[in-house]
Formats: C-alpha cells, sequence, structure tokens
C-alpha cells in the first residue's frame, strides 16, 4: 500500500511536468516513454541502497 501511494504522489506531481512539455494524453506519455532496448542499455544506472531504521525513518524516506 505504501509504494502505491508514493508512486500515485510522483505522478501527481509529474502531471504538471509534463503538461509543461506539451505531454496531456496517456498516448503521448507511453510514446515519450517507448524506447528501444538499445537506447536503453546505452543509459547510465545508478544504484543505491537506502535502510531506514525505524518506522519513522521509513515514513521519511517515502517523503523523499
Amino acid at each position: 500500500m505504501d509504494d502505491a501511494e508514493a508512486t500515485a504522489q510522483i505522478f501527481v506531481k509529474l502531471i504538471p511536468m509534463m503538461a509543461k512539455d506539451g505531454i496531456t494524453t496517456l498516448a503521448q506519455i507511453n510514446e515519450k516513454g517507448n524506447l528501444s532496448p538499445g537506447i536503453i542499455k546505452k543509459l547510465p544506472t545508478y544504484h543505491g541502497i537506502i535502510l531506514a531504521k525505524n518506522n519513522v525513518g521509513r515514513m521519511n524516506l517515502y517523503r523523499l
């Protein structure tokens, strides 16, 4: 449930950003995200592990 809520909050913040780029429909979102496997493999990757000490820390991570 927490993951779904965090995802929804991110999406709500992305809507105005996409509107600035002229993206207003789901078809446009899908088209923008449609990359070939070759391009995806060339993108830089990032990895990180973040641990929470307790529930307060877990909630703070979700706020990030």
